[in-house]
């Protein structure tokens, strides 16, 4: 194989961190420099493979819940249908998410599903529900959540006044 020579300007600071490094691993600067970039190559080809999974991923959470999304005539009943797949909606910062239920994890916004919270607000009529205390929607209806939804019966489900009947 062909070598290069390539020279680089690098900050006294690192260089001297490189070396020792490299020292330390029992490797030239020449091969450390070589097998952190190959690992940089690596780890960006897979940040690219993980971008298409989640989009596939997206893609189908999007066909599993649409019908939800799109029956649900307010949140108590979004809710109802969404735990019944296994999810469940969050608020996190001005955005919903939609999280794993009972872990609570994260998987994406549900505007990352088409469901922008403007679209959801007008037709719900309401602001969603662990929203409303911090956000002035003046225009529609708000439902005051409860003080301490954890107390009401359903341990960390945010709904859990909401689905107890």
């Amino acid at each position: 194989m062909q070598r290069n020579v390539v020279k680089i300007r690098i900050n006294p600071k690192i260089k001297e961190d490189a070396i020792w490094l490299a020292n330390a691993r029992g490797v030239t600067l020449n091969e450390l420099v070589q097998e952190a970039l190959i690992g940089e190559f690596a780890r960006d080809r897979s940040a690219e493979r993980c971008n298409q999974n989640d989009k596939q991923l997206l893609a189908n959470l999007t066909d599993l819940l649409s019908h939800e999304f799109n029956q649900a005539g307010s949140w108590e009943d979004l809710a109802e249908r969404l735990k019944n797949k296994g999810f469940i909606l969050r608020a996190l910062g001005r955005e919903i998410a939609l999280c794993k239920w009972p872990s609570g994890t994260r998987i994406c916004s549900a505007n990352d599903l088409g469901f922008s919270y403007t679209q959801l607000l007008r037709r719900m009529g309401s602001a969603f529900p662990w929203m409303a205390k911090t956000q002035n929607y003046s225009r529609f209806k708000t439902i005051t959540p409860p003080s301490n939804p954890k107390s009401e019966g359903g341990g960390d489900y945010p709904y859990a006044g909401l689905l107890e009947r």
